[in-house]
């Protein structure tokens, strides 16, 4: 049996809600991000009033989820399964917001 530096990390790691909350955090992290070095300016609250009223809060939202693509093929090269499978349950929650937002 072959020693690999870092399994014990990854086993601890390797969990759905690990790559659920990672998932659902991420983007919102790049989105507060985004707005703290490009608009800070002008108060959150302001600013996403103004995303709502030009229609595009959910168009930036889902540019931001992209960060999840990454998210799950780096979970995919560490062989963590059940977070990458909470990256994708992640990526799914925020499509049916998305869609939920659009209908209604």
């Amino acid at each position: 049996m072959e020693f690999v530096m870092g399994q014990g990390r990854i086993k601890k790691y390797n969990r759905l809600s690990y790559g659920l909350m990672t998932g659902i955090f991420l983007p919102l992290f790049i989105f507060l991000l985004i707005f703290a070095f490009r608009y800070n300016d002008i108060s959150l609250s302001e600013y996403l009033i103004q995303l709502w009223n030009m229609n595009i809060i959910f168009k930036i939202l889902s540019l931001c989820a992209f960060v999840n693509i990454l998210l799950f093929f780096l979970f995919n090269r560490l062989r963590m399964d059940s977070a990458m499978k909470g990256v994708i349950m992640a990526t799914l929650l925020f499509a049916l917001l998305f869609v939920v937002f659009k209908i209604f």
